[in-house]
């Protein structure tokens, strides 16, 4: 019995790793230039938008393929630590898009379509729209530990 259940641990394990094998696979990280990742911490540097949400932090999580917020500055979009800001991350002919969260005021929750473009491997450009539809330009830059 003891052999049994050790071979299903075995067995499932193996299967856990090779399924999130392909899951990291299937992540958007390839550009145009080579092998791109928006994998970890990035913090935004500049906005178009009367500079909302300058100095906030997020986190690109590889399997979830979102970007959470890590900590908030110049809070005017009223979005919360842990909210998603970048959403829906795809690759798109060595750009990225995403949906954007632009406004979680009055309990509605509002997002954008973006596009980021990738400017260096620890910078990257979102191009997109305000919640009010007027075009919204921001830099990011990748936090390096």
């Amino acid at each position: 019995m003891k052999k049994i259940c050790i071979r299903f641990a075995v067995t499932c394990l193996t299967l856990f790793i090779l399924t999130g094998c392909d899951v990291l696979k299937g992540l958007p990280t390839n550009t145009t230039g080579g092998v791109f990742s928006l994998n970890g911490n990035w913090q935004m540097q500049s906005s178009s938008d009367n500079n909302a949400l300058v100095g906030t932090t997020i986190t690109v999580y590889p399997i979830a393929g979102d970007g959470t917020i890590t900590t908030l500055q110049n809070n005017t979009y009223c979005v919360r630590a842990n909210d998603v800001l970048w959403k829906s991350i795809t690759a798109n002919n060595g750009s990225f898009t995403i949906s954007n969260l632009v406004n979680s005021c009055n309990s509605s929750i509002v997002y954008k379509a973006a596009t980021l473009t990738v400017i260096t491997n620890n910078e990257v450009r979102l191009s997109g729209a305000t919640a009010a539809g007027t075009q919204l330009l921001q830099t990011w830059q990748r936090v390096v530990k």
